[in-house]
Formats: structure tokens, C-alpha cells, sequence
């Protein structure tokens, strides 16, 4: 019995099955497909499971997704005090299609007309239990029905930096809770309104940040677009 062909047989096996494996698995530096059918709703529904990163800090999950003719992003977040802050204060994507960590591009929503001191005492209220479960459930609920503002800046073909969720220019944003209590966001830019020559050329760079307090930025992506 030939026991070093045999070895040899089996390690060849081995790797043929470790490269397949690894040629099945998307690259990690590339964005991903956005679900088929896609729908920007604030449900999940469309994304399955399949939001493809966490961060461990704020203990949520995220994806950034694009075809040639849009970008997508979800979010999804447990922690009631970062929902607290994104529905009173915000929350920032910015992105730089050269890849240099500037802020060339911005769009912020829900956007805020709850004075500072309100929503600080707001917060207050909630951190320190004053503010029940029960009613901060129907303050939230009384809040999504008053979200349409959105901020843009960056975008030379849109007129004001302050427009609608019924915007005319392609730009999409919903928010909502899903029966779990998990705040869901998405958002959809048309590729166009970035104005790149070639978008598949260099990287681009992608961060978040939810506004109403210093020193909350979530993460910086660089990535590239799928061609």
C-alpha cells in the first residue's frame, strides 16, 4: 500500500476543496449585492439575515450594498439609547468616492427639530428611568410619524441641503421598529449623484456616525463598488 501517494492524494483533495471554498465566499473589500427586489421600507424583510457587519461597541449590524445604479445602506440597532439618538439627533453616513476619509458626501436622517435642551432632558429622563418603558414606546412611535427631513450636502444637483423623504432626486430613507424593538433604518442613493467617472476605480470610504453626542462615530469602511 502506497501510504505517501495516498497522503499526497488527500492533501491535494484538501486544498482543491479549502480554494473552492474560498472562491465561493465574497470578497470582503467589495461591497455586496443588494437583495433582490429590493424594497426601502424600513423592514429587513427584503435583506433576510443578511446584513453583513457588526459592531461589537454598539451592538448593532450593518451593510452597505450598490448595484450600477444605486447605493444601499441598512442598519439595524437594539440599544435603546443609541435608538434614542438617532431618532432625536440623527444619524450621519458619510462617504468619499476617492477613498480619502473626507466627508465629500453626507446625508443625515431622521433630522432633529427637538431643541437641544429638550432632547437632553429627554435623555436624562430615560437614563435615569424616569421615563418609562411604556412611555418612551409612545414617544417614538408619536416621533416616526414626523420624520421627513433629511440633510444632504455634497450632492451639486440637489438644490437645498434640506429636502423630503419625498424627494424628486432618487434619494430614499425609512425608519421604523421591527416586533423585536430593533430600530431598522435604510437608505438608497442613486450612484449618479456622485458624479464619478469611474466609480469601480478606487475605493470609497464609508462612516457613520450617530449624532446627539461627541465622540460617536461607529465605523470607517473602505471599500469598493460592485461593478
Amino acid at each position: 500500500m502506497n501510504t505517501p501517494l495516498i497522503r499526497t492524494c488527500f492533501v491535494c483533495i484538501l486544498q482543491f476543496a479549502t480554494l473552492n471554498l474560498f472562491a465561493q465566499k465574497p470578497a470582503q473589500n467589495t461591497l455586496q449585492q443588494p437583495p433582490a427586489n429590493i424594497t426601502v421600507d424600513g423592514d429587513l424583510k427584503d435583506w433576510g439575515d443578511s446584513l453583513r457587519y457588526y459592531n461589537e461597541d454598539k451592538k448593532l449590524y450593518y451593510s452597505l450594498a450598490n448595484t450600477k445604479d444605486t447605493l444601499y445602506m441598512a442598519i439595524r440597532i437594539n440599544d435603546r439609547s443609541e435608538q434614542t439618538r438617532i431618532l432625536y439627533a440623527g444619524l450621519t453616513l458619510s462617504i468619499d468616492p476617492k477613498g480619502r476619509r473626507k466627508e465629500t458626501f453626507s446625508v443625515t436622517f431622521p433630522l432633529s427639530t427637538v431643541r437641544p435642551e429638550t432632547f437632553a432632558a429627554l435623555q436624562m429622563q430615560q437614563d435615569t428611568g424616569k421615563l418609562t418603558d411604556d412611555a418612551r414606546d409612545e414617544e417614538r412611535k408619536a416621533k416616526l410619524t414626523r420624520l421627513s427631513q433629511v440633510k444632504v450636502t455634497g450632492f451639486k444637483d440637489v438644490e437645498s441641503d434640506m429636502i423630503t423623504t419625498s424627494n424628486t432626486y432618487g434619494f430614499r430613507n425609512a425608519i421604523d421598529y421591527d416586533k423585536d424593538g430593533n430600530m431598522i433604518y435604510e437608505l438608497a442613493i442613486p450612484m449618479a449623484m456622485f458624479h464619478t467617472d469611474d466609480p469601480y476605480k478606487n475605493e470609497w470610504a464609508f462612516n457613520f456616525k450617530i449624532n446627539g453626542s461627541p465622540n460617536r462615530a461607529l465605523t470607517d469602511l473602505t471599500l469598493k463598488t460592485r461593478a
